[in-house]
């Protein structure tokens, strides 16, 4: 009790030193210093505790969002919004360029392949494309054309797929006219800068990408011209994209570039890998054309030794490819017939009666390969009783069978 009455005593001392203005540590003796008055103090705290509670003003950072973004009113126009990038990891981010950075070459190539959808792409090529390089414009027709070709694609197989929803028509014909658009002044920055801006890679790049859009213009003669004369400074691939892009537009009167290959490629075969030497024999084949230097001498000494690499895809198309050129090198037809003998089984129900179509149109006389197509047509024949081609197919096979049994005339005298 007393130690509670002092303490009592002692707060009531500090609190009358307190409104007097007295320090009350110095007042009781717990302080050696000068006396200090309460009010001074008191002042220094509060106004250090205000210059704490001042906001600091700082400045934003130069890579900030714009502070305005523009709001949509439904989600179907936020989709539609070129403005946005959807690509994933990138959702509902702006990428809106500068007027610097949409002129910078490098950042110009570098949006150009981040780009991951159509809209996002002819929204990057609404800058001025005069200004744009050689190789930021082989990049922007190859992209273009990569879109165009996946957005086809899509449409078919949703159209085919039950159940799925149908495009918009104004939709599809609005992106239409702005890809169209986009081609014209595509072609137009292109020829302002003509064949000598554009390197090897560039120049088959270009091919490739007019190639798969069927893009026919005043643009080709030059170009092919140029390849031609600097034929030397192209690598394996870029001979592919090139004879590629020729064989889809139907240049069957561009025949010296093609002499120019296949004089080019012989000596070098050995380098290419065997989907680019498939591409050069299947665009050779849709033109209808072989070229000089021989070519397909090489190219089917290529196929004897690695006949074993090739995938069924492969082997497909070589074999339509080389009935259409009308190719005859008997070592060849042998060892590709006894391969297609073996592996049949590995191949899809279209791939067989693509084969057999062909072997009958040729006239193929192949005991061993007529004798393994019967046999896997008849394991497939629940299979191909559901498809509209079993007429077809069983009309190509009573061919081929008929070519095998009918005998060689003996010789009289």
């Amino acid at each position: 009790l007393k130690c509670f009455n002092m303490r009592r005593l002692l707060c009531a001392l500090v609190l009358a030193c307190s409104i007097a203005g007295f320090e009350p540590c110095a007042f009781v003796g717990l302080s050696p210093h000068p006396l200090k008055t309460w009010t001074q103090s008191a002042r220094a705290v509060r106004s250090l505790r205000f210059a704490e509670s001042e906001p600091v003003a700082t400045e934003a950072p130069e890579f900030s969002e714009p502070a305005e973004l523009p709001t949509p009113k439904t989600w179907r126009e936020l989709r539609r919004n070129r403005r946005f990038d959807h690509s994933p990891g990138n959702w509902w981010r702006t990428q809106l360029l500068p007027e610097k950075e949409a002129q910078d070459p490098k950042l110009v190539q570098s949006n150009l392949v981040r780009a991951r959808s159509l809209p996002r792409l002819l929204y990057l090529l609404q800058g001025d494309l005069e200004k744009w390089n050689g190789v930021n414009l082989a990049t922007a027709w190859h992209r273009l054309a990569k879109f165009c070709q996946a957005a086809g694609s899509a449409g078919t197989a949703s159209a085919r797929t039950r159940g799925s929803k149908a495009r918009n028509a104004d939709e599809a014909n609005e992106q239409d006219l702005q890809i169209q658009e986009m081609q014209r002044r595509l072609a137009r920055a292109v020829m302002a800068l003509g064949p000598e801006a554009f390197d090897a890679r560039g120049i088959s790049s270009l091919m490739y990408a007019w190639g798969l859009m069927r893009f026919k213009s005043k643009l080709l003669k030059p170009f092919c011209i140029s390849a031609r004369t600097r034929m030397k400074e192209f690598d394996n691939q870029s001979i592919a994209n090139m004879v590629f892009g020729i064989g889809l537009l139907g240049l069957k009167g561009e025949t010296r570039v093609l002499d120019e290959i296949g004089r080019q490629v012989p000596p070098r075969l050995n380098e290419f890998h065997i989907e680019e030497v498939v591409s050069i024999v299947y665009s050779l084949g849709k033109l209808g054309y072989s070229p000089a230097g021989g070519l397909m001498e090489a190219i089917g000494d290529y196929v004897i030794e690695r006949v074993e690499d090739f995938d069924p895809v492969q082997l497909t198309k070589l074999v339509v490819s080389v009935n259409e050129l009308d190719f005859n090198k008997r070592r060849l037809m042998l060892v590709l017939w006894n391969h297609l003998a073996r592996e049949i089984k590995s191949f899809s129900t279209h791939q067989l009666v693509v084969i057999v179509r062909t072997a009958a149109k040729r006239r193929v006389r192949h005991e061993k390969f007529a004798k393994a197509v019967s046999e896997e047509v008849l394991d497939r024949l629940n299979e191909l009783n559901r498809d509209v081609r079993l007429t077809q197919i069983m009309d190509n096979l009573k061919i081929l069978q008929g070519l095998v049994s009918r005998k060689k005339p003996v010789p009289t005298d």
